[in-house]
């Protein structure tokens, strides 16, 4: 197992995007989300990161994030029928 800081790499969460942590080759670690409560779990194997959604999140999500959400959607969207 690596013990060279510098070679950590980030896990983030799948739902929200929230980081959640570092990591070393060989780590797996199983983790509740502190932002949006999704049960996480999060393997690294040499220099591949691999996060696996446990439980989804409960929390409803904002209305600014709904906004921002359909913003980006719609703007998918017309780039994809011109």
């Amino acid at each position: 197992m690596d013990t060279d800081v510098d070679n950590r790499l980030y896990a983030s969460c799948s739902s929200c995007g929230h980081v959640l942590g570092r990591a070393l080759s060989g780590s797996d670690n199983e983790v509740q989300c502190p932002k949006c409560g999704a049960k996480i779990n999060y393997k690294v194997a040499e220099s591949i990161v691999t996060v696996t959604l446990l439980e989804p999140s409960t929390k409803l999500p904002s209305k600014k994030a709904e906004k921002k959400h359909l913003k980006a959607y719609n703007n998918l969207a017309s780039a994809v029928s011109q």
